[in-house]
């Protein structure tokens, strides 16, 4: 049983697009009743007010320097499992959604 869901979003100069991703997420998580969700924005070499927008929506933010799409989602999904660990790990549900994306509600 999922007891857990960590969303990691890695952005790179996503200010303008990231509250709208982030109010998407926590639309279509609200469904997910007695669930924990993690939402995680990972900035990534972020140079604009990413991270400060991550912030003031209330999502974990973790700020690197890699310029690496792949080492953004790895670092985030390292925070979902650090937050998780007291969990089975199967009972952790892990995604990852880019920072201009809404995702369905559904």
């Amino acid at each position: 049983m999922i007891q857990a869901v960590g969303v990691v979003i890695p952005a790179h100069n996503e200010e303008d697009l990231l509250p709208s991703c982030l109010a998407a997420l926590r639309l279509a998580t609200r469904r997910l009743h007695q669930i924990t969700v993690h939402l995680v924005v990972v900035a990534d070499a972020c140079t604009d007010r990413t991270a400060e927008r991550a912030r003031q929506a209330g999502v974990v933010v973790q700020e690197i320097q890699a310029r690496c799409v792949g080492a953004a989602r790895r670092t985030g999904m390292r925070e979902v499992l650090r937050r998780t660990r007291h969990l089975d790990p199967g009972a952790v549900w892990l995604a990852t959604t880019d920072a201009d994306t809404l995702v369905s509600p559904q």
